[in-house]
């Protein structure tokens, strides 16, 4: 009976809920193969890391640089495309809400000439 008790601490039943028995018995035969992974997140003391050499910091320092400049050049461009496309579309839909389109008044001078010229009298506003 102990080591039925015993079993059945050792059974996380929150963890087979939470994402099945596949999974728990997945990690069991990881754990069973390799040990137990290394807890490192309470770890007091950390290991620093390891010292690099002069040259692949100021190439690395370098790279960060071009890096950051053309995420910063890639925002402007897309910014100043962003806006010059909505700028044209509602420069269209200012254009279209007027009385009359800057299209629509060549057109309608061209016809009265039109008519004029065959003898109707039209007064063009």
């Amino acid at each position: 009976m102990a080591g039925l008790l015993k079993a059945a601490s050792d059974v996380p039943v929150i963890d087979i809920a939470a994402a099945g028995l596949g999974t728990y018995f997945g990690a069991q035969e990881d754990i069973n193969t390799y040990g137990r992974p290394a807890r490192r997140w309470n770890n007091l003391v950390p290991t620093r890391p390891q010292p690099t050499s002069r040259a692949t910091g100021s190439a690395g320092a370098l790279l960060g640089t071009v890096a950051r400049s053309g995420l910063f050049i890639g925002q402007v461009v897309l910014v100043l495309g962003t806006l010059l496309f909505v700028g044209l579309y509602v420069a269209l839909l200012l254009a279209m809400l007027t009385p009359e389109t800057i299209w629509e008044r060549p057109a309608r001078l061209a016809i009265t000439d039109r008519l004029r010229s065959r003898g109707f009298d039209l007064s063009v506003s």
